[in-house]
C-alpha cells in the first residue's frame, strides 16, 4: 500500500518537505490560481503553472511529486 496526500500550492500553512517525508508521493493541486470571487483569470496560467513546480522541486523528490490538473471552468 501507498499513501498519497494532496497540497495545494502557494500555501505556507503545508511544509512541502515535511509532507514529502511521511507520504509515498505528493499530489500538487497545480490550479485555482484564480478563483470565483476572486480577480479573473485563468484556472492555471502556464507561468504560475511552471513557477508552482520550480518551487516543490526545491522541497520534494522530483520521483514524489504527481502534479494534478483542473479540467473545467469558470463561467
Amino acid at each position: 500500500m501507498k499513501l498519497y496526500t494532496a497540497v495545494p500550492v502557494r500555501d505556507d500553512d503545508f511544509n512541502l518537505a515535511e509532507i514529502a517525508s511521511r507520504v509515498d508521493g505528493v499530489v500538487l493541486m497545480n490550479y485555482d490560481e484564480h478563483f470565483p470571487g476572486a480577480k479573473a483569470g485563468p484556472i492555471a496560467s502556464q507561468d504560475w503553472f511552471t513557477e508552482n513546480l520550480a518551487a516543490a522541486v526545491k522541497s520534494v523528490p522530483r520521483d514524489k511529486i504527481i502534479c494534478a490538473i483542473a479540467n473545467y471552468g469558470y463561467d
